[in-house]
């Protein structure tokens, strides 16, 4: 079976902490559009490369990766947030769209996960104050849930999405406002 990962990391463009913390009121055209170029335009472009290959072989599945932001606010998080969301639903569009002609599309959408860049931006306790199962995901839990997708065993599921959380979305403690066991 042909397989896509999108995960989109478009030429030229980088992504900057602050375009994480930017208020609805205050951020530019610019930062929307790098946004917007990065974490949707990107993700388009790798699956319709993708479907087209896929298409002509009559079969298929695509992995998108989202993200919790898509799920929440968070602070600063318009455009990025907005962008996630806006993935989730592109997938569902074409998880519906291309299964018929034999392309599957589903999503993983991470928590926090632990990775350099994750790290930079917040502390491990402070990752984990937010988690209810305790620990944050490795990439390798993301990994898995890929494979998962791909596999033969998601073989009648298309235009869902995966959330890698430990909880978080749901049942974050800091948004239910009780503090976790020790």
């Amino acid at each position: 079976m042909s397989q896509s990962l999108c995960h989109a990391r478009w030429p030229g463009l980088w992504w900057p902490a602050p375009l994480l913390r930017t208020s609805a009121e205050e951020f530019s055209d610019e930062h929307w559009d790098t946004v917007v170029t990065q974490g949707l335009t990107g993700y388009t472009r790798c699956a319709q490369d993708s479907a087209r290959r896929m298409l002509r072989q009559g079969h298929g599945a695509i992995v998108f990766i989202t993200s919790t932001a898509g799920h929440s606010a968070a602070d600063g998080g318009a455009a990025y947030c907005s962008v996630k969301a806006s993935v989730a639903g592109f997938t569902r569009q074409v998880g519906v769209e291309w299964p018929g002609r034999g392309i599957r599309a589903n999503a993983v959408a991470p928590g926090f996960t632990v990775t350099e860049g994750a790290i930079q931006r917040m502390s491990s306790e402070e990752a984990l104050a937010l988690m209810p199962i305790g620990i944050p995901a490795s990439t390798r839990q993301i990994d898995n849930v890929c494979a998962f997708w791909f596999s033969d065993m998601a073989s009648h599921i298309t235009a869902q999405e995966i959330v890698v959380d430990g909880g978080c979305t749901f049942g974050s403690n800091v948004h239910a406002g009780v503090v976790r066991r020790s």
